[in-house]
């Protein structure tokens, strides 16, 4: 491939989860792969010193819409970026709800908001499948990553070798996403992500959650209670929608005498696209026949809360960091016959992860609030994980693999595995260093 040697620089997601952005030299080009930031509680992180080299850009290819793989786009393009940005039709959709959300949020709270519009003409929609040409006897294919709706991995070469590039993907069929397709290409180097790269690290099966879900709301609104369900507003909100109306359809729960309330403007742009994509698959939400499923804002709320019938509560945001979770949570956290179902990832320094660390009091804006309702959790992650991970790169067959997005102990323990299991030899980069690989 070209001379033989690439070079990779890990501006972000070297031993750590999120804030992806690797800026990949081959064949005189650089491609940066993803342009993240990462969240801890109030605080974000950016990726070091990559604006610095924004104009030395040639391209950039984007996985998919979530903020630690998309965040720092309007900072590049601030700072003089004028690469095309390679990304699907949804990912495109999804980008810029997600950069003008952050957007807003950054303005409120007096942050630095470079304006996310900027980036929007460097947009270069692609589709699934098709081999595209950059230039300079470089070449890339996206493929499904069964992520988020039009999430992809890529693979990157001259046309005999490539690069394969996962971002973050899963390889199970979910409600909402079918599972990552494997490449058909000849893989010389795998960059793999390790969310859940531990050995000790398994999921549950679509059914399996399915159940343990639908049996807490069913025991929790049996007994007279209200569920709140906190959820990321793209991927997680609609998986749960879909969940709830083919237990419903199955006649296992009964979404009229329990009605569901959900409550998020951007969760419902994000459902609208997800609509659009997904063949209309969740035009449920608003049909009036069906009737269960309600929208609610601000202004009905307090009204809805105060009503005694038990109730399912779907309310963005999923780590109770922001959004109208927190208003819900005040109203439920008083009595034990409410439950709080966590359905994803609570990071650290959120309310969600001191909630589930079983520190109460926990704060609430400027409230302290005490727990005293029911907590639950069950995994509705759409992430690969370690033994998922091991077969994928089994029937992709790279020569190497590198390690990122996952906290040093996944990481170490999913490239452990690989060089064990499969006899490959893996790099852990960190951030900040710059890999060369031989091809």
């Amino acid at each position: 491939m070209g001379n033989g040697k690439i070079a990779l620089k890990f501006f972000g997601s070297g031993g750590e989860v999120g804030r992806n952005a690797i800026l990949l030299r081959i064949n005189a080009k650089n491609i940066l792969l993803d342009s993240g930031v990462k969240k801890i509680g109030n605080r974000e992180y950016l990726p070091e010193n990559l604006d610095s080299i924004a104009t030395k850009i040639d391209y950039i290819i984007l996985s998919h819409a979530h903020l630690d793989h998309t965040g720092f786009l309007p900072f590049l393009y601030n700072n003089g970026c004028r690469a095309p940005i390679y990304l699907t039709r949804e990912t495109a959709e999804l980008t810029r709800l997600i950069l003008e959300d952050s957007y807003m949020i950054r303005k409120k709270t007096n942050q630095k908001a470079p304006k996310p519009w900027k980036i929007y003409p460097y947009f270069r929609r692609i589709s699934y499948y098709k081999l595209y040409e950059l230039g300079n006897n470089l070449y890339f294919k996206a493929y499904p990553a069964g992520h988020i709706q039009g999430s992809a991995c890529f693979v990157i070469g001259d046309g005999n070798d490539f690069i394969f590039y996962s971002g973050d993907y899963n390889t199970r069929d979910l409600r909402t996403q079918k599972k990552a397709v494997f490449p058909a290409e000849n893989i010389s180097l795998a960059i793999t992500e390790s969310t859940y790269g531990g050995k000790q690290d398994r999921l549950p099966s679509v059914s399996q959650r399915d159940k343990m879900f639908i049996r807490i709301i069913k025991e929790t609104l049996d007994s007279g209670g209200d569920v709140l369900i906190p959820v990321f507003a793209v991927g997680r909100s609609q998986e749960i929608f879909s969940t709830l109306y083919a237990y419903y359809i199955a006649g296992e729960i009964d979404l009229n005498e329990y009605n569901v309330y959900f409550e998020g403007t951007m969760m419902e742009k994000a459902t609208s696209i997800y609509n659009i994509y997904n063949n209309f698959s969740l035009s449920f939400l608003y049909d009036k026949e069906i009737g269960a499923f309600n929208r609610v804002d601000y202004r009905t709320r307090d009204k809805i809360m105060r009503n005694k019938q038990p109730k399912i509560i779907i309310a963005t945001s999923g780590m109770i960091s922001g959004g109208s979770s927190p208003e819900y949570l005040k109203y439920i956290a008083s009595d034990s016959k409410n439950t709080l179902l966590f359905v994803g990832y609570q990071a650290e320094e959120t309310v969600g992860r001191d909630i589930l660390l079983g520190i109460n009091p926990v704060r609430l804006d400027d409230v302290y609030v005490n727990i005293k309702c029911r907590v639950s959790s069950v995994s509705f992650s759409s992430h690969t994980y370690y033994p998922l991970t091991i077969n994928f790169l089994r029937k992709i067959k790279p020569e190497r693999v590198i390690v990122n997005h996952g906290t040093p102990e996944k990481a170490e323990q999913l490239a452990h595995g690989i060089e064990q299991l499969l006899d490959v030899d893996t790099i852990l980069p960190k951030n900040q260093e710059t890999v060369f690989v031989d091809i």
